[in-house]
């Protein structure tokens, strides 16, 4: 879990030094959000492991978080969408 938080650190500082350089960032940003919001439904995932039957109850809220990564797939801009936009851009060579 900590390797995907700091993968993600990384890579919002990137784009944020791309921007500071006042270039775009459209490739990195669709990776970044792609691989954030797909590491978000893992980490819930294996938290619900972790914790067991006790992740189902509202009592650790693990239940929630679950159906709010799972939402943040969808209203970040589906992981589909960003997919397709990543490809599109990598064959026209843009970015990276």
């Amino acid at each position: 879990m900590i390797s995907a938080i700091e993968m993600s650190r990384l890579m919002l500082y990137k784009i944020a030094w791309l921007k500071d350089q006042n270039r775009t960032a459209f490739l990195e940003t669709s990776i970044f959000k792609l691989y954030v919001s797909e590491n978000y439904i893992k980490t819930c995932r294996d938290a619900m492991q972790i914790f067991g039957a006790y992740g189902y109850t509202q009592e650790y809220e693990i239940e929630r978080e679950l159906r709010d990564a799972l939402a943040c797939s969808i209203y970040s801009g589906t992981n589909e969408m960003q997919k397709n936009t990543i490809y599109r851009m990598t064959t026209a060579g843009v970015g990276l």
